[in-house]
């Protein structure tokens, strides 16, 4: 046991006890040790009873180890007034009660109080705890924004489908974006240069509204430059009506477009990947419609890799374009 007058070595900075098949219970007279400093250690050994509430007058102490032992009762409130106390470990007793909140709300005190059974709240407390407490609302918040955009792709999911029962007009939704695309302007001047000051070289069609000639920019892009008979008073009606027509079919030939692409990939019996799609290789109509030829480098995809990324290093096609 430990002897009673151990009340008397006054001047000990530390007591260290541990492991030592002690029995008996905690004198209470080691609370007089006021100058104990940097621990007070009783941990395995087989010590019974409570723990003395003059324990609470170790203003000093640093660390208090009483774990493993067979301590019983309650935890004294009174060791909420150790304010040098960092460490206090009354883990493996037979406690019982609960614990004070003083010292699960102490932020500054590492508090084990596991494997005391009839505890009604067990475990490590303080700046332990509260990183604990910061990571489960930390999951928790995350947990939250993910449920949240996950409900979100769903309602956006349905509501494309609603659009697409209603009718919903991809061609006018396109139409609705390309008119806010801003389109580079091209003086007089460059168009003077472009077609050689409107040479009878380039001229390509007389109508009785205007004439049309073929025009090269200084980026080598080719162009069809119409010039108005402003005498005409219907000049500017049908300038913007021919205008609108272009627009509109120039759109409807990239849908087409990709309608064939997406039917080469993944409608077709035999999936195919076209390598080499050019101006020259769309078709219209009389009336416009679209046509996609030229699958002399066509490549064929085998049903195993249909779902996964393939690659070639080999360059196909026309010169400037390199296949998906």
């Amino acid at each position: 046991t430990i002897p009673p007058n151990i009340q008397n070595r006054e001047n000990l900075l530390e007591l260290q006890l541990g492991n030592n098949n002690l029995e008996g219970t905690i004198p209470s007279g080691i609370g007089n040790l006021h100058m104990l400093q940097i621990a007070l250690n009783l941990s395995y050994n087989s010590l019974v009873g409570i723990i003395p509430n003059t324990l609470s007058s170790l203003a000093r102490l640093q660390m208090m180890d009483f774990s493993n032992n067979r301590l019983t009762w309650e935890i004294t409130v009174s060791l909420a007034r150790m304010k040098s106390l960092t460490i206090l470990d009354l883990s493996y007793n037979s406690l019982t009660g609960s614990i004070p909140s003083s010292l699960t709300g102490n932020q500054n005190l590492h508090f084990n109080a596991t494997g005391n059974i009839d505890l009604t709240k067990n475990g490590i407390t303080g700046k332990g705890s509260s990183h604990y407490t910061t990571l489960i609302k930390v999951i928790g918040v995350v947990g939250v924004v993910v449920v949240f955009i996950v409900l979100c792709l769903i309602l956006e999911f349905l509501w494309i489908k609603v659009l697409q029962r209603q009718g919903f007009n991809l061609s006018q939704a396109i139409s609705k974006i390309l008119q806010k695309v801003e389109h580079p302007r091209i003086s007089y001047e460059e168009l003077v240069i472009a077609t050689n000051t409107f040479n009878e070289s380039n001229l390509l069609a007389i109508t009785s509204f205007g004439s049309v000639y073929k025009g090269i920019l200084t980026d080598c892009v080719q162009v069809a430059v119409k010039v108005l008979n402003l005498m005409s008073e219907e000049s500017d009606k049908i300038f913007k009506a021919e205008c609108k027509v272009l627009q509109m079919k120039l759109l409807n030939i990239a849908i087409d477009i990709a309608h064939a692409i997406e039917y080469l990939h993944y409608d077709s019996y035999v999936q195919i990947v076209h390598c080499d799609i050019t101006p020259s290789n769309i078709l219209l109509d009389e009336d416009m419609p679209t046509h996609l030829s030229d699958f002399g480098l066509a490549r064929l995809m085998e049903k195993s890799s249909i779902d996964s990324l393939t690659s070639t290093m080999d360059l196909k096609g026309s010169l400037g374009y390199i296949a998906p």
